[in-house]
């Protein structure tokens, strides 16, 4: 109980907003052309994450994925913080894709500050249950995005991960497809419940307060737990 309380603590202990960073730190000049395909190399592709506003707000880009975390270990976003006005570097990437674009593969971090487990995963929240599409007394399910060790494509089993002191939590890993989007290819999570069907519906999310990435399977009910919630994106920008 205590440590479920713990992380509910400093994920939401943060007072701090995060505001849009100038545009020179969305786009790297190190990048290749945003619509060119990617080769179906499984030795891997390397390049950064942008994370882009998907709900109506029109704000477009909001940063890079980042290699610096929130206090609760998760992943964050390269954007000036008001309360220590440090521009976080981005986190460069590589993903283990397939040729077969609905096979699901795992992006491993390559500098990230953080090189005890390097995948980017999700992590159960500690109120949610790990069936994404079904509906309990806890409300909303979610997982946040974090680092987590090698889980292979399944139901969620229990590793360490970098949310909250590498505690080990359920999470999964590999998540991630490539799809075709405007300008460029997006990276789009899924999940697998505990009878091994696919979750119907998985929503990147970002919460403007604390700086947390997350997925859920509700929307509004998320934002219910855990306050202004912004429906996102993940944009895959390869490096030349």
């Amino acid at each position: 109980m205590f440590i479920f309380y713990a992380r509910f603590v400093l994920l939401l202990g943060s007072v701090c907003f995060a505001h849009a960073t100038a545009a020179s730190h969305l786009e790297s000049p190190s990048l290749a052309r945003q619509e060119q395909s990617l080769p179906c190399a499984q030795q891997g592709v390397r390049g950064f994450i942008q994370v882009q506003d998907a709900s109506n707000r029109g704000s477009g880009p909001l940063g890079l994925v980042a290699q610096a975390f929130t206090d609760g270990g998760l992943l964050t976003i390269t954007v000036d913080n008001e309360c220590d006005h440090i521009y976080k570097e981005p986190m460069q990437v590589m993903l283990h894709h397939h040729c077969d674009s609905n096979k699901p593969f795992t992006v491993e971090t390559l500098n990230s500050l953080d090189t005890t487990v390097r995948d980017v995963g999700a992590v159960v929240g500690f109120d949610s249950t790990n069936n994404f599409g079904t509906r309990s007394w806890r409300g909303a399910n979610y997982a946040w995005i974090a680092q987590t060790g090698f889980v292979p494509r399944g139901p969620a089993q229990s590793v360490v991960n970098t949310y909250i002191n590498h505690v080990r939590s359920d999470a999964e890993g590999t998540i991630w497809t490539l799809q075709d989007g405007p300008g460029g290819p997006l990276l789009v999570p899924s999940w697998v419940n505990t009878d091994g069907s696919i979750a119907p519906r998985v929503t990147l999310a970002y919460i403007p307060r604390t700086g947390a990435l997350a997925i859920t399977d509700d929307v509004q009910g998320f934002a219910w737990k855990m306050g202004d919630v912004q429906v996102v994106k993940f944009k895959f920008l390869p490096l030349e």
